[in-house]
Protein backbone atom coordinates (compact mmCIF):
# COMPACT_ATOMS: atom_id res chain seq x y z
CA UNK A 1 0.00 0.00 0.00
CA UNK A 2 2.76 2.03 0.58
CA UNK A 3 4.64 1.72 -2.80
CA UNK A 4 2.29 4.48 -4.63
CA UNK A 5 3.01 7.11 -1.81
CA UNK A 6 6.49 6.32 -2.06
CA UNK A 7 7.19 6.75 -5.53
CA UNK A 8 4.79 10.08 -6.07
CA UNK A 9 7.31 11.41 -3.39
CA UNK A 10 10.23 10.25 -5.08
CA UNK A 11 8.61 11.76 -8.81
CA UNK A 12 7.96 15.19 -6.52
CA UNK A 13 11.50 15.36 -5.08
CA UNK A 14 13.05 14.32 -8.83
CA UNK A 15 10.92 17.48 -10.26
CA UNK A 16 11.98 19.44 -7.24
CA UNK A 17 15.91 18.59 -8.27
CA UNK A 18 15.45 19.35 -11.87
CA UNK A 19 13.49 23.30 -11.51
CA UNK A 20 16.41 24.18 -8.93
CA UNK A 21 18.70 23.11 -11.51
CA UNK A 22 17.28 25.09 -14.55
CA UNK A 23 16.37 28.27 -12.41
CA UNK A 24 15.97 31.48 -14.43
CA UNK A 25 17.91 34.32 -12.87
CA UNK A 26 15.84 36.63 -10.87
CA UNK A 27 16.01 39.50 -13.92
CA UNK A 28 14.65 37.21 -16.83
CA UNK A 29 11.74 35.80 -14.56
CA UNK A 30 7.80 36.87 -15.80
CA UNK A 31 4.40 35.64 -15.35
CA UNK A 32 3.78 35.52 -19.51
CA UNK A 33 2.51 32.37 -20.13
CA UNK A 34 2.89 32.31 -23.89
CA UNK A 35 6.14 34.18 -24.86
CA UNK A 36 7.03 35.21 -28.80
CA UNK A 37 9.76 33.93 -30.26
CA UNK A 38 12.14 34.68 -32.23
CA UNK A 39 10.67 33.10 -35.56
CA UNK A 40 7.22 34.64 -34.46
CA UNK A 41 8.51 38.13 -34.68
CA UNK A 42 10.54 38.05 -37.31
CA UNK A 43 7.42 36.55 -39.84
CA UNK A 44 5.34 39.54 -38.36
CA UNK A 45 3.05 36.80 -36.38
CA UNK A 46 3.23 38.25 -33.36
CA UNK A 47 1.40 42.26 -32.25
CA UNK A 48 3.49 44.08 -30.64
CA UNK A 49 3.57 44.53 -26.78
CA UNK A 50 3.78 40.72 -26.55
CA UNK A 51 6.31 39.82 -23.69
CA UNK A 52 9.78 37.92 -25.41
CA UNK A 53 13.15 36.38 -23.60
CA UNK A 54 15.80 36.75 -26.23
CA UNK A 55 19.23 36.31 -25.80
CA UNK A 56 22.82 35.92 -27.83
CA UNK A 57 25.84 37.63 -28.52
CA UNK A 58 26.73 41.78 -28.22
CA UNK A 59 27.24 43.20 -31.55
CA UNK A 60 27.62 46.76 -30.82
CA UNK A 61 25.96 49.31 -28.10
CA UNK A 62 24.57 52.59 -28.90
CA UNK A 63 24.11 55.28 -26.62
CA UNK A 64 21.59 58.40 -27.11
CA UNK A 65 20.59 61.03 -24.98
CA UNK A 66 17.97 58.86 -23.08
CA UNK A 67 18.65 55.32 -23.82
CA UNK A 68 20.87 52.72 -25.00
CA UNK A 69 20.40 50.32 -28.21
CA UNK A 70 22.20 46.82 -27.89
CA UNK A 71 22.50 45.23 -31.17
CA UNK A 72 22.69 40.93 -30.21
CA UNK A 73 23.33 38.18 -32.68
CA UNK A 74 20.13 35.36 -31.54
CA UNK A 75 20.92 31.98 -30.04
CA UNK A 76 18.01 30.00 -28.75
CA UNK A 77 18.19 30.14 -24.92
CA UNK A 78 18.85 27.04 -22.80
CA UNK A 79 16.52 25.98 -19.76
CA UNK A 80 18.24 28.63 -17.67
CA UNK A 81 17.28 31.47 -20.05
CA UNK A 82 21.53 30.94 -20.65
CA UNK A 83 22.00 31.45 -25.13
CA UNK A 84 23.16 27.73 -26.44
CA UNK A 85 25.66 29.14 -29.09
CA UNK A 86 26.15 25.37 -29.88
CA UNK A 87 23.05 26.26 -31.90
CA UNK A 88 22.82 27.68 -35.38
CA UNK A 89 22.07 31.92 -35.32
CA UNK A 90 19.11 32.99 -37.75
CA UNK A 91 19.46 36.50 -36.77
CA UNK A 92 20.08 39.69 -35.49
CA UNK A 93 17.61 41.92 -32.96
CA UNK A 94 17.80 45.33 -31.22
CA UNK A 95 17.10 45.70 -27.24
CA UNK A 96 16.47 48.98 -25.87
CA UNK A 97 17.21 49.78 -22.45
CA UNK A 98 16.07 52.69 -20.91
CA UNK A 99 18.84 54.66 -19.68
CA UNK A 100 22.99 54.21 -19.48
CA UNK A 101 24.44 50.85 -20.38
CA UNK A 102 28.61 50.98 -20.21
CA UNK A 103 29.78 49.96 -23.23
CA UNK A 104 33.01 49.11 -21.41
CA UNK A 105 30.70 46.12 -19.49
CA UNK A 106 28.50 45.41 -22.58
CA UNK A 107 31.39 44.28 -24.68
CA UNK A 108 31.30 42.83 -28.28
CA UNK A 109 30.73 39.07 -28.29
CA UNK A 110 29.86 39.06 -24.16
CA UNK A 111 26.77 36.82 -24.05
CA UNK A 112 23.57 38.47 -22.85
CA UNK A 113 19.80 37.53 -22.12
CA UNK A 114 16.99 40.48 -22.15
CA UNK A 115 13.14 40.31 -21.15
CA UNK A 116 11.09 42.37 -22.35
CA UNK A 117 8.04 43.79 -24.92
CA UNK A 118 7.98 43.15 -28.53
CA UNK A 119 8.07 46.85 -30.01
CA UNK A 120 8.17 48.13 -33.59
CA UNK A 121 11.20 46.62 -36.08
CA UNK A 122 14.24 48.69 -36.14
CA UNK A 123 15.48 49.39 -39.90
CA UNK A 124 19.33 49.03 -40.04
CA UNK A 125 22.13 48.11 -41.80
CA UNK A 126 24.98 45.17 -41.56
CA UNK A 127 27.71 45.97 -43.72
CA UNK A 128 26.19 47.69 -47.34
CA UNK A 129 22.89 45.47 -46.42
CA UNK A 130 19.93 46.97 -45.17
CA UNK A 131 18.07 44.84 -42.45
CA UNK A 132 15.37 45.26 -40.88
CA UNK A 133 15.99 44.27 -37.02
CA UNK A 134 13.24 42.72 -34.87
CA UNK A 135 13.43 44.69 -31.50
CA UNK A 136 12.45 44.43 -27.36
CA UNK A 137 12.26 47.45 -25.32
CA UNK A 138 13.91 45.80 -22.09
CA UNK A 139 12.33 45.40 -18.59
CA UNK A 140 15.40 43.08 -17.50
CA UNK A 141 18.45 41.56 -18.80
CA UNK A 142 21.52 39.28 -17.51
CA UNK A 143 25.04 39.68 -18.83
CA UNK A 144 26.33 36.06 -18.42
CA UNK A 145 30.01 35.46 -16.54
CA UNK A 146 32.77 34.40 -19.18
CA UNK A 147 33.42 31.33 -19.50
CA UNK A 148 36.37 29.33 -21.37
CA UNK A 149 37.33 25.81 -21.11
CA UNK A 150 41.14 24.74 -21.35
CA UNK A 151 42.17 21.24 -22.41
CA UNK A 152 45.29 20.33 -19.71
CA UNK A 153 47.39 17.38 -20.71
CA UNK A 154 49.40 15.89 -18.30
CA UNK A 155 52.23 12.87 -18.22
CA UNK A 156 53.25 10.93 -15.05
CA UNK A 157 55.28 7.65 -14.47
CA UNK A 158 53.55 4.19 -13.76
CA UNK A 159 55.54 1.91 -11.65
CA UNK A 160 55.78 -1.57 -12.79
CA UNK A 161 57.45 -4.32 -11.85
CA UNK A 162 59.19 -7.91 -12.96
CA UNK A 163 56.78 -10.66 -11.91
CA UNK A 164 58.22 -12.40 -8.98
CA UNK A 165 59.08 -11.23 -5.25
CA UNK A 166 62.56 -10.61 -3.93
CA UNK A 167 64.94 -12.04 -5.67
CA UNK A 168 65.08 -14.79 -8.23
CA UNK A 169 67.27 -16.76 -10.52
CA UNK A 170 67.71 -16.66 -14.40
CA UNK A 171 67.33 -19.67 -16.81
CA UNK A 172 71.18 -20.37 -16.09
CA UNK A 173 70.89 -20.04 -12.75
CA UNK A 174 72.38 -16.32 -12.20
CA UNK A 175 70.40 -14.44 -9.43
CA UNK A 176 69.15 -10.95 -10.15
CA UNK A 177 66.85 -8.82 -8.26
CA UNK A 178 63.20 -7.15 -8.93
CA UNK A 179 63.70 -4.25 -11.56
CA UNK A 180 61.55 -1.50 -11.08
CA UNK A 181 60.34 -0.06 -15.26
CA UNK A 182 59.21 3.51 -15.51
CA UNK A 183 56.20 3.72 -17.93
CA UNK A 184 54.71 7.13 -18.75
CA UNK A 185 51.27 7.49 -18.61
CA UNK A 186 49.21 10.55 -20.26
CA UNK A 187 46.34 11.70 -19.02
CA UNK A 188 43.53 14.47 -20.80
CA UNK A 189 41.41 16.65 -18.63
CA UNK A 190 39.15 19.95 -19.13
CA UNK A 191 39.25 23.05 -16.83
CA UNK A 192 36.74 25.46 -16.67
CA UNK A 193 37.45 28.47 -16.23
CA UNK A 194 35.08 31.61 -14.99
CA UNK A 195 35.20 34.98 -14.91
CA UNK A 196 32.13 35.59 -12.07
CA UNK A 197 32.18 38.70 -14.27
CA UNK A 198 27.59 38.86 -14.68
CA UNK A 199 26.14 42.18 -14.64
CA UNK A 200 21.76 42.17 -13.98
CA UNK A 201 19.25 44.88 -13.89
CA UNK A 202 18.66 43.32 -10.62
CA UNK A 203 22.07 44.54 -9.45
CA UNK A 204 21.46 48.39 -9.74
CA UNK A 205 19.13 50.02 -7.64
CA UNK A 206 16.68 52.07 -9.57
CA UNK A 207 16.83 55.09 -7.37
CA UNK A 208 20.82 55.18 -7.61
CA UNK A 209 21.99 58.36 -9.11
CA UNK A 210 23.96 58.39 -11.69
CA UNK A 211 27.44 59.77 -13.27
CA UNK A 212 26.94 63.05 -15.57
CA UNK A 213 27.07 62.49 -19.01
CA UNK A 214 27.95 64.49 -21.82
CA UNK A 215 24.83 65.31 -24.84
CA UNK A 216 26.45 61.88 -26.49
CA UNK A 217 25.92 59.47 -23.72
CA UNK A 218 29.60 59.39 -21.88
CA UNK A 219 30.82 59.87 -18.28
CA UNK A 220 32.04 63.12 -17.42
CA UNK A 221 35.86 62.65 -15.43
CA UNK A 222 35.11 65.01 -12.89
CA UNK A 223 38.38 67.47 -12.82
CA UNK A 224 40.98 66.91 -10.14
CA UNK A 225 43.34 70.42 -9.80
CA UNK A 226 46.86 69.60 -10.16
CA UNK A 227 49.14 69.47 -7.40
CA UNK A 228 50.98 72.41 -5.60
CA UNK A 229 54.54 72.31 -5.35
CA UNK A 230 56.06 71.90 -1.92
CA UNK A 231 58.45 74.00 -0.66
CA UNK A 232 61.84 72.20 0.29
CA UNK A 233 62.41 73.27 4.01
CA UNK A 234 65.66 75.40 4.22
CA UNK A 235 68.65 74.37 6.30
CA UNK A 236 70.60 76.30 9.12
CA UNK A 237 73.73 76.16 6.40
CA UNK A 238 71.40 78.18 4.01
CA UNK A 239 70.85 80.30 6.44
CA UNK A 240 73.88 81.23 7.55
CA UNK A 241 75.42 81.51 4.40
CA UNK A 242 72.85 84.03 3.54
CA UNK A 243 73.80 86.01 6.75
CA UNK A 244 77.03 86.26 5.38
Amino acid sequence: MLIKPLKLFSVLLFTLGLTACVSVPESLQSQATNMVSYENAVMDNAPTGTAARWGGIIASVENTPEQSIMEIVHYPLKANGRPNLREASIGRFKAVVDGFIDPMVFKKDRVVSVLGSLAEPIQGMVGEQAYTYPSLQVSGYHLWEDVQDIDITTIHHDHLYRFGHGYGFHYIGVPYRRIRHLTPMVNHSTVRIRSNNTQSSNDVPRNQPTAPTDNRGQVIEPTVPPPQPQRQPTSNNNLRERGR
